[in-house]
């Protein structure tokens, strides 16, 4: 089913690409950095709780239960019914301290307790839980950030400046093409359809009721939320192609066998594997009706006699000795399921090892075969436990040149 479109034919003025070419010397862009560091770094940041006393005396007491104990800190929660989002105060930087505050708490780099201290809601204890360090402004880091800023604000001047000349010509009857060739602007193409990915600029309600409105001439310039001016034009409209289901109901029908055969398959299949826990061969399923063995015989990794699919031949080398998996396949009309049981894993001899190594170098880049030929040795290592020494390596790399 191809849902019902739209295509259109628009122009946007966008002040963050309007002036994407424009340049500013560094003295500028310096200012700028200078004027505006606070928004390139941070202060140091500190993470507190605060409990609040009646008086001095208790404030003291509960402080060096809590230097002596830090868990205690729970316990004094629920003695006071208070809940850890009671205490907490967040992160704070030093300037948001009053100053009899700000060297107490921030002149030592620890998690802490600290107090009493005479806050103005009464002598209070507090308590450092995490420290985020300063982080410096960087001229470098924040350069980028600031060309795009003076970018986007010459993109509004320039936006301002034509827009009036635009709405002009196109209450004059000017054409899209004529707007292109006269002032060097881009015309732009959009299939709207359901299900359609938009840009973010055209992701809102006025974009929404233009697209709606359009008709096959240049409407008036509008201003969409993100500060760009939009004209747009309706080229061509399709409505949906639906087949009628008579057409189809035989291939619906058709699927669902095939996917319900398939489901039954793979749950015959599951109990088959269940069962095979105390067989010793797929052949004794097979015996019984079971199941029919396809194959059974010596494989390779990358030459054999008989085409298998490349997934299950995947899966087969990724198997354990003994192990049984279950795949399903839906690549021919009717689809199957297999079932793999890997009986004997074969040790290749020098020859055997030389002659998929020649394989091998057919699929890969030279570059990348001492890789290939070290991963394998090491995996032949790690399963049969054999010794493998670099003379046997050279002896094989050269064999393959």
């Amino acid at each position: 089913m191809k849902p019902k479109s739209k295509i259109f034919s628009y122009i946007l003025l966008d002040p963050n690409t309007i002036s994407r070419n424009s340049t500013f010397s560094e003295k500028e862009l310096f200012q700028e950095f200078e004027n505006s560091k606070g928004e390139f770094g941070s202060p140091e940041l500190r993470k507190l709780d605060r409990i609040v006393f009646k008086d001095i005396e208790t404030a003291y007491l509960e402080y060096f239960r809590l230097k002596d104990n830090p868990d205690y800190f729970e316990t004094l929660l629920t003695e006071r019914n208070l809940t850890q989002g009671d205490v907490n105060i967040g992160f704070i930087s030093k300037n948001q301290l009053k100053p009899s505050l700000q060297a107490p708490l921030f002149e030592k780099n620890v998690l802490s307790f600290v107090g009493p201290l005479d806050d103005d809601l009464g002598p209070s204890i507090y308590r450092i839980n995490e420290i985020k360090s300063e982080i410096k402004a960087s001229y470098e880091l924040a350069k980028p950030i600031i060309i795009k800023r003076f970018q986007y604000t010459k993109g509004l001047e320039e936006v301002d400046v034509l827009a009036p000349t635009l709405s002009d010509e196109i209450a004059g009857g000017a054409s899209l093409e004529e707007l292109e060739r006269e002032y060097n602007i881009t015309i732009e193409k959009l299939d709207l359809y359901t299900g359609a990915e938009l840009p973010d600029t055209f992701r809102n309600s006025k974009f929404e009721a233009m697209a709606a409105a359009a008709i096959d001439s240049a409407s008036d310039l509008e201003k969409l939320p993100n500060q760009s001016m939009i004209s747009i034009r309706l080229d061509s409209e399709s409505p949906a192609a639906v087949r009628p289901f008579s057409e189809v109901k035989d291939n619906i029908r058709k699927t669902l066998k095939n996917q319900n055969t398939l489901d039954a398959l793979y749950d015959k299949a599951g109990l088959i594997k269940g069962k095979y826990t105390s067989a010793k061969s797929l052949k004794e399923f097979a015996a019984e009706g079971e199941v029919e063995i396809l194959i059974d015989q010596k494989l390779s990794r990358y030459e054999n006699d008989i085409t298998l699919p490349e997934k299950l031949l995947a899966q087969i080398f990724s198997m354990k000795l003994n192990q049984v998996k279950i795949q399903r396949f839906n690549e021919s009309e009717v689809g199957y399921v297999t079932i793999s049981f890997l009986e004997k894993v074969i040790v290749p001899n020098r020859s055997e090892t030389v002659k998929l190594l020649k394989t091998v170098s057919k699929k890969y880049d030279q570059e990348i075969l001492n890789e290939v030929l070290f991963n394998f040795v090491k995996s032949i290592e790690t399963e049969f436990k054999i010794a493998v020494n670099q003379r046997s390596i050279d002896s094989a790399l050269a064999s393959i040149k």
